[in-house]
């Protein structure tokens, strides 16, 4: 007989009892990583983000609504095919009221808040911009060099600066009431675009602006840096740059390292369209199909984000408050509707998100 049987039995029994004793300890240790805050975001649930939605009417004032924008603290301002712009304050759900602004008769194209939505500029397709203060409706009126065309607007924090963009971009003083800088974008082998998006940064002491990538201007040597990461939207702060790509990825940027700080997988099926991210670099969003809207809590997050569908149309405009708990999206129209309205007009949606 083999007496050495139930002694190895009891030593493979024994190193198994070890052996679970470890495993145990260390889903213990996990846990309590978890429960400092000091895991990974692959091991942190990531519940569903609620999201409520308010229809922006689609006129105002019976003039048809050719813009819109949203202040870092929510403010919205809704620009009109008559020349108006009426400002309504955070959370508004209504759209009766409001403050009206008074500009020439030309439609609005443009509009930006300052960061904390005391002022608001308006260029309209007769080659004018105007910069309000919000509550008094003092106005500063500038006209842009042989009516030029804008593809984008920016404030200072405090207002004092406007930045007005094309191919290039102008940056005035609105004290003096003057130019007192141009920066020209650097062409690559694939030509020139209009900047799509401006932003000063908080010192305004720099100017930012996304084309083909991000560009990066200082105002007070006018040197300038380039990074090749695609054309996309600057958070209010200027910290973060988020862009949609044509394999459906999100591409979130550090602005003043130009370091890649995450790539996520929006859609499988084709295109990432716009996409903006909250100045903490948490809350991102992006339009990933046709009239869906994707909402990540984290770029870091590994599990599928919260969706939702607005429209059979293309996502083409999605802004958000700093601290993103508000977001502006906009929906192309129908076709059907498209050729009937003017340019700019399209569907919009004011999004709370809990």
């Amino acid at each position: 007989m083999n007496t050495a049987r139930p002694d190895s039995v009891r030593t493979n029994r024994w190193r198994i009892a070890v052996l679970v004793v470890l495993v145990l300890a260390a889903a213990g240790v996990g846990a309590t990583l978890s429960q400092n805050g000091s895991d990974t975001p692959a091991s942190r649930p990531n519940p569903r983000i609620k999201m409520s939605a308010t229809r922006v009417p689609t006129s105002v004032a019976r003039s048809t609504v050719t813009a819109a924008a949203m202040s870092s603290r929510g403010d919205v301002a809704l620009g009109t095919k008559n020349g108006r712009v009426r400002v309504f304050p955070p959370g508004a759900t209504r759209f009766g009221g409001g403050i009206e602004l008074f500009g020439d008769s030309s439609s609005v194209e443009l509009l930006a808040f300052s960061a904390d939505g005391s002022s608001v500029a308006a260029s309209t397709d007769g080659g004018s911009v105007r910069v309000w203060r919000v509550k008094s409706r003092e106005a500063v009126a500038l006209r842009m060099p042989g009516g030029a065309f804008l593809s984008s607007l920016a404030l200072s924090s405090d207002a004092h600066l406007l930045a007005a963009a094309d191919f290039n971009i102008s940056v005035y003083d609105l004290r003096r009431e003057r130019r007192i800088a141009t920066f020209e974008q650097p062409v690559s082998d694939g030509g020139a675009s209009p900047y799509a998006e401006l932003r000063f940064d908080t010192s305004a002491s720099d100017v930012l602006a996304s084309a083909d990538g991000l560009d990066k201007w200082n105002l007070a040597t006018g040197r300038g840096t380039h990074c090749p990461c695609g054309s996309g939207a600057i958070s209010h702060n200027a910290r973060y740059h988020s862009s949609g790509t044509a394999g459906g990825h999100v591409v979130v940027t550090d602005t003043r390292s130009r370091r890649q700080l995450a790539d996520i997988t929006a859609d499988i099926s084709g295109r990432a369209g716009p996409a903006q991210i909250s100045d903490d670099g948490q809350r991102l969003v992006a339009g990933i199909s046709d009239g869906v809207v994707a909402v990540w809590r984290s770029p870091r997050q590994i599990t599928p984000p919260t969706r939702k569908r607005f429209a059979r149309e293309p996502i083409v405009g999605l802004q958000l408050t700093a601290a993103g708990d508000r977001m502006l999206v906009e929906t192309q129209l129908p076709d059907e509707a498209f050729d009937k309205n003017p340019p700019g007009a399209r569907n919009r949606w004011l999004v709370s998100l809990k």
